[in-house]
């Protein structure tokens, strides 16, 4: 969508193969001379009367509809923003508020990240040691109630811990920190070691782009199904054992290519100690499941929060991703939603994500940001996949208006308040569609 200026709002940019005013092709001489004969009257029509001819000739193209609110997206100045006060979820037990102080004073660099500890504890005192009676027992009656506790009470709250966690240190111990990268990742299908390169280091450092084993922008992401996305899914499946080593050496960080050898290494005797000494069973369920599962889940994750990229401008970080506020999983993922924001402030506290969002609308409205709500990430790409564009844009498309802006103290040009037109459904459609094209390989400077 283009950038609002004084007296327009933020409006879709035209579709490929359009031709603007300037660039219509001319009728040809022979186009000329049907189109005068299509005009001549017949001779039976020289009878009528010259009120028919009058009528006829007078008459004007239909004038089109106004647009009705069932037309236009819905304004961010319509809805409160909830994030901010929103009671946190991602864990599941406190131990009665017992440790607060004990942790907070002896352990943490900050008393704000002890939803974060608190998840680790709960992975510590109940999801290790069942993962160690699936091992030992074999058998696959517990494997099967273990997976979906795995899967539905832990997954996607642990990789945002640890993805929040590696930004920012929890801890003053440098051991204590690394037990997450290097004792719980596994669990969750993450080799020991690598999650630190692969995000940190190569996503952001990249930041989805060139090198970056995961990007999108080279994907036909337009191409419906999931034929589209499962290329970059086989991609991302091998990338980490063999890409990211290679990206490593190819950067010239010797000491994580050495990482990343040993730690795929140590990950694979591991599975195949544990498996002759207890069984396959037990080994297959608590490290090569969640592996495959794991790979799958942060793929598609990384797919849908990319997957949108202005061609017009790749490598500006409030057009490579996008947001999505109001929903509850912002209150099991540490406000992950806010994926432009955590771009543009990579270190900011996941606690301020919502109040930088405010604070930011401005830039926001003039870079041209998308932003949706009372969704995520995967539901956003899976209605992507199956074609239903026009549901998500009705449903969750969020226009920010300069009454936004306004309303949470932004600076808004003086006129733009009366003559902001806010587009249609269709219109944000066509945006979107566009923002879905493939991006040719280009020199890359960061926005």
């Amino acid at each position: 969508m283009c950038q609002p200026n004084s007296s327009t709002s933020t409006m879709v940019a035209e579709p490929e193969g359009s031709t603007s005013t300037g660039t219509r092709s001319r009728r040809t001489s022979s186009d000329k001379d049907s189109a005068a004969a299509e005009m001549k009257p017949a001779a039976s029509s020289q009878i009528k009367s010259s009120t028919s001819s009058t009528a006829r000739l007078t008459s004007v193209p239909e004038v089109q509809k106004p647009k009705t609110s069932s037309d236009l997206v819905t304004k961010l100045s319509d809805i409160e923003l909830t994030d901010e006060k929103a009671e946190r979820n991602e864990f599941h037990f406190r131990y009665f508020g017992l440790l607060d102080n004990f942790l907070i004073k002896n352990f943490m660099k900050d008393k704000r990240d002890l939803p974060l500890v608190y998840l680790q504890l709960n992975i510590m005192t109940f999801l290790v040691p069942f993962a160690a009676a699936v091992v030992y027992f074999n058998t696959w009656y517990l494997g099967l109630i273990y997976l979906p506790i795995l899967f539905v009470g832990f997954f996607e709250r642990f990789i945002l811990m640890m993805h929040f966690s590696s930004h920012r240190k929890l801890y003053h111990s440098e051991f204590l920190n690394n037990i997450t990268l290097y004792f719980y990742a596994p669990l969750f299908g993450t080799p020991p070691g690598i999650y630190y390169l692969h995000h940190i280091i190569m996503h952001h450092g990249e930041n989805n782009h060139g090198d970056d084993v995961s990007e999108t922008e080279s994907y036909h992401r337009s191409e419906r199904g999931f034929r589209g996305f499962l290329f970059y899914w086989l991609r991302f499946l091998c990338g980490l054992s063999f890409e990211l080593p290679l990206y490593a050496l190819k950067t010239k960080r010797y000491d994580w290519f050495a990482t990343c050898l040993v730690s795929l290494s140590f990950w694979g005797a591991t599975i195949f100690a544990l498996g002759n000494l207890f069984g396959y069973t037990g080994v297959t369920c608590v490290l090569v499941i969640p592996h495959f599962f794991g790979l799958t889940a942060m793929a598609l994750g990384n797919y849908a929060q990319h997957v949108f990229v202005d061609p017009l401008s790749p490598g500006n970080n409030y057009t490579l991703s996008y947001n999505c506020l109001n929903t509850e999983v912002n209150q099991t993922t540490f406000n992950d939603g806010y994926h432009i924001i955590h771009h543009i402030y990579p270190r900011l506290h996941w606690t301020e994500l919502p109040s930088k969002f405010r604070s930011t609308l401005a830039q926001h409205k003039t870079e041209r940001a998308l932003t949706f709500r009372n969704t995520h990430f995967i539901p956003i790409a899976l209605l992507m996949l199956t074609n239903q564009m026009e549901k998500l844009v009705r449903d969750h498309y969020v226009f920010i208006d300069w009454a936004a802006v306004k309303r949470e103290g932004g600076e808004v040009p003086i006129t733009s308040l009366d003559k902001e037109v806010v587009p249609t459904v269709g219109e944000v459609v066509a945006d979107l569609e566009r923002r879905l094209s493939y991006i040719p390989p280009y020199d890359r400077k960061i926005q």
